[in-house]
């Protein structure tokens, strides 16, 4: 009984702000493009300066989870695949929402093809080994999460510009 009580406050403090946040669609915008773009300058520095980190998750390590696991009762590992689904929708529905404030063809493909590259995140999310992680990229895999980082801070420059400044 804890437990729920324990995970039904849990709830509130992610659902109150959450629906804060989904009911003004300024705030929305600004604070999931803040997000989206200190993580994607984030990920271009990483990739720059090779300060990319390795994730082993050794065997003790997994006992403490199983551990955790089985006091609690529920499984941890998919709360971590959900939270990333959700993240990666959010993303998505971002996206969706900056092609409505743009009106060159051009850009509009730009935005179209970064939701593709989410929904290809998204159904990869499903095929992620949960025991390693290992975040090694080879070159051609760099330049494009680069180029894909850099068309969301050009997409998400462009539509501030047009939603708060352009007349």
């Amino acid at each position: 009984m804890q437990l729920q009580g324990l995970l039904f406050i849990l709830f509130m403090m992610i659902a109150i702000p959450l629906t804060l946040l989904i009911t003004d669609h300024n705030t929305f915008f600004v604070i999931i493009a803040i997000i989206i773009f200190t993580n994607n300058i984030k990920n271009i520095s990483n990739i720059i300066f090779d300060n990319i980190q390795h994730i082993f998750i050794n065997n003790e390590e997994n006992e403490d989870l199983n551990e955790i696991e089985e006091i609690i009762n529920l499984d941890v590992k998919k709360i971590g695949k959900g939270a990333r689904v959700v993240k990666v929708l959010v993303v998505i529905l971002f996206f969706i929402y900056c092609i409505f404030y743009i009106k060159l063809f051009w850009m509009k493909s730009i935005c179209v093809l970064l939701i593709t590259y989410w929904s290809y995140s998204l159904f990869n999310t499903f095929k992620v080994d949960e025991h390693i992680r290992i975040e090694y990229k080879t070159r051609i895999e760099n330049f494009f999460s680069i180029s894909i980082d850099l068309l969301s801070i050009i997409i998400i420059l462009s539509v501030i510009y047009k939603k708060f400044y352009y007349p």
